[in-house]
């Protein structure tokens, strides 16, 4: 199923005059010839797919993969977990292999990454510039414009809201770590009732509040009913 899907991308592509790139996982399967592989879960994909006679992108993510954390410096910015400096990525070069050419490839323009999510392109006319931001329901056009000053305003704006909105993230997750504890020591405090206490109340061991309620009961029944007998004496002495 697979081989077939990408061999009609391919057809569909070739048709438009572009060409069919993918993931090594299309290796899995039968490739039209014109294909090019990245390979990306090692360098075995890669040689795999030039023995048969494909063009090949190597770009293995454990050394090649340049948007993970660059130095390990405490102001790095955020990023993948993995630590990946420049330098390891032309050690991935083998030295007098006339295989690797290190030249200029043709691919899409270069971008201006802001954050995870948004970056910045020029578009083709090479006059304008293009504020793009990938979300869960697609690429959004933050702004659009000739003007360099227009844009990088509508960054600044972008970083400021985004700064504001990490602080009142970790605001919000400090009040509810307060109000969290708060709570919990408050029901320490609670008074436990009667039953939950006699409940609770190891064998054997007698426990004084409890016991002292009862007494208190015990006393204020026998009070009661010393009261009620006299009234009753007194109701029905002879006039």
């Amino acid at each position: 199923m697979q081989s077939r899907m990408v061999a009609r991308f391919e057809r569909f592509l070739s048709a438009r005059g572009k060409r069919l790139i993918g993931w090594d996982e299309i290796l899995e399967g039968e490739l039209p010839p014109s294909a090019t592989v990245m390979s990306w879960r090692g360098i075995e994909g890669g040689l795999k797919a030039a023995s048969q006679g494909h063009d090949v992108v190597m770009s293995p993510a454990a050394s090649l993969y340049l948007d993970y954390l660059q130095t390990a410096s405490a102001n790095e910015p955020p990023g993948r977990p993995a630590l990946i400096e420049l330098r390891s990525v032309y050690a991935e070069i083998p030295e007098h292999d006339d295989a690797f050419v290190l030249n200029l490839a043709g691919g899409t323009p270069p971008r201006l990454w802001i954050d995870m999510t948004s970056f910045v392109v020029m578009d083709r006319d090479r006059r304008t510039y293009r504020f793009l931001k990938d979300t869960r329901l697609g690429r959004t056009v933050i702004i659009e414009s000739a003007s360099l000053d227009d844009v990088a305003d509508m960054i600044t704006n972008y970083v400021a809201e985004r700064i504001i909105e990490r602080e009142r993230a970790l605001e919000g997750d400090w009040l509810i770590r307060r109000t969290e504890a708060s709570d919990a020591k408050g029901r320490r405090r609670e008074p436990r009732p009667l039953g939950r206490a006699l409940l609770d109340r190891p064998a054997g061991v007698p426990d004084r509040s409890v016991t002292g309620w009862a007494v208190a009961a015990f006393l204020g029944g026998l009070l009661v009913g010393v009261v009620a007998l006299l009234g009753y004496v007194v109701l029905n002495l002879p006039g």
